[in-house]
């Protein structure tokens, strides 16, 4: 039976590692692990010497990518092996300190924990590092009860991999040896332990000087940025609020959790600690002695310091105990059960609804927003010999360059330097006399680093805008001084021979990247392939839907020019792609829909089927929950109607924030993407506090807005911690982001409101 469940539960934390794993954007930190570890392994050292944690994780992958290749689903797996196997560790050590039901619990509130899902499913060291810290832990309480001169060897081996992986296993060494002082003042174990025990540090110290060598002989020529100093206090408050929530940001609203899980796991270790049986009350002790010796040594490094390396407070340093942290949990779930059996299975339930909640949000909020694969797909299926690509600003480069690998030259803007004339004229004057043609990718961190678009202005001086194409928040051109230039073409060998539907002057010749699943609020792209008839091609456009069994229009964006100026396609015959795509909508219930390509024509149009798409894992929002607690109803121009609004509190002390949702009703479709504003303004009209953003995070544009759809779109307004007490105007609104206009307001009585603004309720900010 304990065999039965201790399986299931390693299989189920399996399937929950697994769960949406390549649904997330690659980061900055997993493309520079990939891009680290395309290197040779002296490389790599020197490298991670330089600014990074040691480099075994790096050497890993670097043989790991060679064998199974380098999408994100295969690099993200070898996380998700070792976190797999510290669950089944971790069911193994608690069931040697206390018995099997214990290890299974254990193992389970670990498999189910949202901080070790979280970097189970990322492509860096922490899940490496979790597992051998433990399997270091585990041989640990090994060695110490009996002499063996291979078990110590191994122990050895263990600890010495989890130090060449991971800073942070300083504070297993830390935390091992004052436990080891610890357990010999209390004579737990015989003092002849002490000297093979010395033996193993001695010998640990010895097989890392080389890495120490390598560091300081690299790392100390190194800048550092100044890292953010935190207290000891607020440090603790984070670490005890991320090990049972998984949540770094706003933790002051999981002040309640935070506590109850305290006293839980504080119930746990006091638990431990009066055991009767010797192994428990040492279980003990190693797991408190480790996970705070963790917060403690974070905060001591973190204080300005020259001469060692000085961290950021980062919410990833505080998993490195995670399982000892399962463990004491599962201890308190066993003592209150024992203390009092109702009241266990009420904190037993509570404990599940919160790793069930915590879950649930979590991958919730794994999707794409940048869409860095469908740009950069465009861009290698169109890029000419001579061509290069300019990436603005290079804050990304990790993922730039992870996607276009095998693209043209590629080269950035520096994000650390604000783009001047003179900036631009100096990274981009030798490509511009390099190459005829440049792809220019613009990400929404061009918004600090080049707000007045000074690389594009550049552009325009050198060459003629061939194209532009938005991808949810980054934006992809082509400038080129080549007037014979067709943006679109491609290799005939890209086009399959066969006609699915011709026109009178366009023929589409097929279609590639066709989706077969989706969630709502995934966007979809597909890729057709075109035709053209010479100059009868002029005038088409071409659109992207999803439609119910019915007819109904449930997604869609409205037909687009098939080239940027409207011109026909080149010369007859001339094979061209066009990429399309929509974003289905929060409300699109669960089912089979009906994917298909819109053309329209001067004279013709055509619904041209695609393919069945199958939406999973959504359902209809409650006709209760699209009514607003607060009417306003005011139009936005004759596109989109604010019905209401929902705010969290009207009273706010500084460092709080407020959580506002609006709710929209689409009058028409939109051919344009506008950005929400919500300003807290001060009596002098002066902007305290403000959040800018296309709706629903980012993840639904007005461009695929149907019409009569209602969108609750919330947001969130930090009140920063000096704003002076006070009585501060919500207002909020629409503008389009690349004019900056702002969209006309009417109020429900027909009246007109000044500057395309709408003011809904006063907040008070309060001492």
């Amino acid at each position: 039976m304990s065999l039965g469940l201790g399986v299931g539960v390693v299989l189920s934390s399996f399937g929950l590692r697994l769960l949406r794993l390549a649904d997330k954007d690659l980061w900055w930190d997993e493309g520079w692990s990939i891009w680290l570890a395309r290197h040779g392994l002296s490389f790599i050292t020197l490298r991670t010497a330089s600014d990074e944690h040691p480099p075994l994780h790096y050497w890993f992958l670097h043989f790991w990518n060679s064998l199974v290749g380098e999408s994100e689903f295969a690099v993200r797996f070898s996380s998700v092996i070792f976190a797999v196997l510290t669950v089944a560790l971790i069911n193994r050590l608690v069931s040697r300190w206390v018995n099997r039901r214990a290890g299974i619990l254990a193992s389970f509130l670990l498999a189910t924990a949202r901080f070790h899902i979280w970097w189970s499913q990322e492509i860096k060291m922490y899940s490496l590092a979790v597992f051998l810290a433990l399997l270091s832990i585990y041989l640990f309480t090994k060695v110490w009860k009996r002499a063996n001169l291979w078990l110590w060897v191994v122990y050895v081996v263990a600890t010495l991999a989890a130090l060449y992986t991971s800073y942070l296993t300083f504070f297993l060494l830390l935390g091992e040896n004052l436990a080891i002082f610890i357990l010999v003042l209390l004579r737990h174990g015989p003092l002849q332990r002490l000297k093979p025990w010395l033996g193993a540090q001695f010998s640990l110290a010895f097989f890392y000087l080389p890495w120490l060598y390598i560091y300081y002989t690299h790392a100390l020529s190194y800048k550092q940025e100044q890292a953010s100093l935190m207290s000891f206090s607020e440090i603790l408050r984070l670490y005890a609020t991320i090990l049972p929530l998984g949540v770094s940001t706003y933790i002051q609203n999981y002040t309640l959790p935070t506590v109850f899980f305290l006293v839980v796991a504080g119930s746990g270790l006091l638990f431990s600690l009066i055991s009767r049986r010797r192994w428990e009350r040492e279980a003990g002790v190693v797991a408190v002695v480790c996970l705070l010796a963790l917060p403690l040594g974070i905060f001591l490094l973190s204080q300005p310091n020259r001469a060692i390396y000085q961290p950021k407070i980062l919410e990833r340093y505080f998993i490195i105990f995670v399982p000892l942290y399962s463990f004491l949990l599962a201890q308190g779930l066993r003592a209150f059960w024992r203390w009092q059996r109702g009241l266990g299975i009420v904190i037993a339930l509570a404990v599940l609804m919160s790793s069930g909640r915590t879950l649930d949000l979590y991958y919730k909020d794994r999707h794409r927003t940048y869409d860095f694969p469908a740009l950069a797909s465009f861009v290698l299926a169109h890029a000419q010999p001579g061509d290069a690509v300019v990436l603005n600003p290079d804050h990304e480069w990790p993922v730039f360059d992870y996607f276009l690998e095998d693209g043209p030259p590629r080269y950035s803007m520096p994000y650390a330097v604000k783009a001047s004339p003179q900036q631009v004229a100096h990274y981009l004057g030798p490509l511009t006399a390099k190459y005829p043609s440049l792809w220019l990718v613009t990400t929404p961190h061009a918004a600090v680093s080049d707000p007045w678009g000074e690389v594009r202005k550049w552009l325009v001086q050198y060459y003629s805008p061939k194209l532009s194409l938005e991808y949810n928040q980054a934006r992809l051109e082509l400038f080129s001084r080549d007037v014979s230039r067709v943006p679109l073409a491609v290799s005939s060998a890209k086009v399959e021979e066969r006609r699915l539907k011709d026109l009178t002057g366009i023929t589409l010749m097929g279609f590639d990247g066709m989706p077969r699943q989706a969630r709502a609020g995934d966007t979809i792209y597909l890729n057709s392939y075109w035709q053209g008839k010479g100059t009868q091609s002029k005038g088409y456009k071409v659109g992207l839907r999803v439609t119910d069994d019915f007819g109904r229009i449930v997604a869609g964006r409205a037909p687009q020019p098939l080239t940027t100026d409207g011109e026909s396609l080149g010369p007859p015959g001339t094979p061209l792609e066009l990429q399309r795509r929509l974003t289905l909508g929060p409300n699109v219930s669960a089912g089979t829909y009906r994917l298909q390509l819109v053309v329209e024509g001067a004279e013709e149009g055509a619904t041209i089927p695609v393919t069945n798409i199958r939406v999973e894992g959504s359902s209809p929002t409650p006709p209760a929950r699209l009514i607003p607690p607060r009417e306003v109803r005011a139009d936005l121009g004759d596109k989109v109607r604010l019905l209401g609004y929902k705010l969290s509190t009207y009273k706010i002390k500084p460092g709080g924030q407020l959580s506002l949702t609006l709710y929209w009703r689409t009058l028409k479709e939109m051919d344009t993407s506008y950005t929400v504003f919500v300003h807290l303004v001060d009596k002098e009209n002066q902007i305290r506090a403000q959040r800018d953003m296309i709706p629903l995070e980012g993840r639904y544009a007005t461009l695929d807005w149907i019409k009569g759809e209602i969108i609750r779109d919330r947001y969130l307004i930090y009140i920063p911690d000096k704003a002076e007490a006070g009585v501060w105007e919500l207002k909020v609104g629409m503008y389009n982001a690349a004019s900056g206009e702002r969209l006309p307001v009417v109020d429900k009585s027909g009246q007109s409101i000044p500057d395309g603004v709408i003011t809904l309720t006063m907040v008070q900010v309060v001492p």
